[in-house]
């Protein structure tokens, strides 16, 4: 055997030995060695300078203390070895077995399909993550694990590759590990991404829990003597301790907590069984005084993330709130790790049944929708999957009584088709709690509702918009495709037409202002008649905001800025009186007077520019400012100029924006300038113009002129701005 760290193989082999029998120690061994060869072949070395081994044992050594079997661990170990090109899966599957070959093909596809920096939620990435775990949920514990050491390690790693891993980690893997109830995990993954993604507010957040943590302690230390003593006094065999949040949590509930309840963390009672928990709670109760709100009992009822525990609301002798948790032994290990405890000694657990269930959901869900829809697309697949697993649900119940779970901002319509394909179809009105809500209704937690259909019912294609789930807009889909086309036509185009009045593309109502809109894009899709494109969005093939996409950007086209508009009309303004150090520009011939950017054309990094010199001011110019508005200027020497290294440093720059005079549209405007780091110094609306749009025009702050291109291009994503346009 290789002697190459040796020793933490032995470390491993001992902390395995203690579940393990002589052949499960074997594999592990073997897995090691067939490693180092092949890390030894290409010296494969981390971003350490440590070899590749050291990640394998590590990911290995998370597996053995989660307890899990020997294939597992001997596929934690080999996880990365098919990137070596002389490793092919024949070899690994003749030397290892059927199993260990498929994890570690399962844990390799993963890393394969990596997101991209430039990518929001690649869809190949995604679709590999959960098929591997709909076939074997050991696929993710190795990732888990594989993901949890490269986060421990990524001081090592260049700064935009840290930020990737935290981005990648908050998108994927802690809500991954939060939906397999390994919470443990899960904060571990929140602290460090969130120390890598937000490091200003990961030190403010350190700053401000240390000046209050004596203070909380005190609380803890006077609260957990009167709990001990009220234990034993009703011969309860509990420990009591303060139990820590995490540093993100703290970071979330920093300025939430009301009453305000302490921020660094709880009081912990583990009890040996589950019916110890409800004589703690008395023992709590007789000692101390009681919140009405706060109080949740899940020990038979497990909450979403599989937690089951008692947890109540109480106040101090002194009138200070505390919150405090209680637990049985075996809560307290299945809170923390999941199904980890269950896949690793099923046989030592009371109770299995919710961890059964969890286990088997992603397979049963896929199984499900596939008997009710046939075979789903990859793309498809990739959004139920991230809209009904990955998203925080909510319980809610149906009129017999019986417990439904819901993304968090579902409707009463995905609650139809929760119900079932013919409910859906046929939905016509809904009660929430006795009460009539409307078909975009979100329903709140342990909500009752009651669906009432209609025979005559059937899906329209705006209930597209409606329904949040992707399984809901999936059947939604395969009723619309199964209708006339005649139907389809009809229900369309007054689709649009609705639509079109309510953006104010189309203010007269009638169809030919549609159609107007609307031959264009039919043209560029190359489609036969304008009928074709009707029926593409009455069947679901073309989305009703994709469509509302082609006729805003064929409405903006017929309009432009005519000559009059650009000239500014925000005057005086005195960042323009603000002198410019002359290390910003170069200039063909010294200019000892001092500097200044023009009012009118505000010149920025990119631009090539001049500078009219005259007495003691210097004004800079962009070169075609006097060409565009045919401005004379003064008298004064005009020399060639050129800009020199400005980063980091803001210039005014002035915009012009027609917009849609919607109800919130300078909101929504203002927050995008503030995303795209455009700090407003000034803005003035202008009067409503004959084609009904609004004329705004702003001086921001910009680093250069890519920079007031990329806030122009991000402005025009908004539905109501018409045109954005640097002047």
């Amino acid at each position: 055997m290789p002697t190459v760290f040796k020793d933490n193989l032995d470390n491993l082999l001992v902390l395995a030995g203690s579940y393990m029998d002589y052949k499960g120690l074997d594999l592990i061994r073997k897995a090691y060695e067939f490693t180092v060869e092949s890390n030894r072949r290409y010296n494969l070395l981390r971003y350490s300078g440590e070899p590749s081994i050291v990640h394998s044992l590590a990911v290995a050594e998370t597996l053995v203390k989660w307890r899990l079997d020997p294939t597992t661990v001997s596929a934690g170990i080999l996880h990365d070895i098919i990137e070596d090109p002389n490793i092919h899966s024949v070899q690994l599957r003749a030397t290892f077995g059927e199993d260990v070959t498929r994890m570690v093909e399962g844990v390799s596809k993963l890393k394969k399909f990596e997101i991209p920096e430039t990518t929001d939620a690649d869809t190949a990435y995604y679709y590999k993550i959960f098929l591997a775990v709909a076939r074997d949920t050991r696929v993710a514990l190795i990732k888990i694990a594989d993901r949890l050491h490269n986060l421990r390690t990524l001081e090592a790693l260049p700064n935009y590759k840290r930020i990737k891993n935290a981005y990648e980690t908050q998108r994927i893997f802690i809500p991954l590990s939060r939906f397999l109830g390994m919470e443990a995990v899960a904060e571990e993954m929140e602290d460090i991404a969130f120390q890598y993604s937000n490091p200003e507010e990961y030190t403010d957040l350190l700053n401000f829990m240390e000046r209050i943590q004596d203070e909380e302690n005190e609380l803890f230390d006077r609260v957990l003597i009167i709990v001990r003593e009220s234990l034993a006094r009703l011969g309860i065999e509990g420990q009591a301790r303060v139990f820590r949040y995490n540093l993100y949590h703290m970071y979330k509930i920093r300025n939430q907590t009301e009453p305000p309840m302490p921020r660094t963390g709880l009081i912990e009672i583990t009890v040996p069984e589950e019916p110890d928990c409800y004589t703690a709670l008395h023992a709590l109760h007789r000692t101390f005084q009681s919140l009405s709100m706060g109080f949740q009992d899940t020990i038979h009822f497990p909450s979403i993330d599989l937690k089951r525990m008692i947890e109540t609301s109480l106040l101090d002798h002194y009138g200070r709130p505390f919150i405090a948790l209680i637990v049985s032994r075996e809560m307290k290990e299945v809170n923390r790790f999941g199904v980890v405890p269950y896949l690793a000694s099923p046989e030592s657990l009371m109770k299995t049944d919710f961890l059964a269930e969890r286990v088997e959901l992603i397979q049963r869900i896929v199984d499900e929708f596939r008997a009710k829809v046939g075979e789903i697309d990859e793309d498809t697949f990739v959004r139920i999957m991230t809209g009904t697993v990955l998203k925080k649900q909510i319980f809610v119940f149906t009129t017999d009584g019986r417990r439904l779970e819901l993304p968090e901002s579902s409707t009463v319509l995905d609650f139809a088709y929760q119900v079932g394909p013919e409910t859906g179809n046929h939905f016509k009105s809904a009660l929430v709690n006795g009460i009539e809500v409307g078909i975009e209704y979100a329903p709140r937690r342990f909500d009752r509702i009651t669906i009432i259909t209609d025979p005559d019912a059937e899906p329209r294609v705006d209930w597209l918009e409606k329904a949040q789930t992707p399984e809901a807009q999936m059947l939604i889909r395969k009723s619309l495709a199964a209708r006339p086309r005649e139907r389809s036509v009809d229900d369309a185009r007054e689709a649009l037409l609705r639509t079109a009045r309510e953006m104010g593309l189309s203010t007269s109502g009638r169809i030919d202002d549609l159609e107007r809109l609307l031959t264009p894009v039919v043209e560029f899709l190359s489609m036969k008649t304008i009928e074709d494109f009707y029926l593409g969005v009455g069947r679901g093939d073309i989305g009703i905001d994709t469509a509302s996409e082609f006729m805003r950007e064929q409405f903006r086209r017929t309009l432009m800025i005519d000559a009059a508009e650009l000239e500014p009309v925000i005057k005086g303004q005195a960042v323009y009186r603000k002198e410019l150090p002359h290390d910003y520009i170069e200039t063909e011939r010294p200019v000892r007077s001092a500097l200044y950017s023009c009012e009118v054309c505000s010149p920025l990094p990119g631009d090539e520019i001049f500078v009219i010199a005259s007495g003691r001011r210097g004004i800079i110019h962009r070169a075609e400012c006097g060409r565009r508005t045919g401005r004379a200027f003064l008298r004064g020497r005009k020399i060639a100029a050129s800009w020199k290294e400005t980063t980091g440093r803001v210039f005014p720059s002035r915009i012009k924006i027609k917009s849609l005079p919607a109800g919130k549209v300078k909101q929504r405007i203002f927050r995008a300038l503030e995303v795209m780091g455009a700090g407003v110094i000034s803005s003035q609306s202008g009067s409503v113009g004959s084609e009904g749009l609004e004329m705004i025009e702003f001086i921001i702050e910009a680093h250069n002129a890519l920079h007031v291109k990329s806030v122009c291009d991000e402005l025009l994503k908004l539905k109501e701005v018409i045109v954005a346009t640097r002047i």
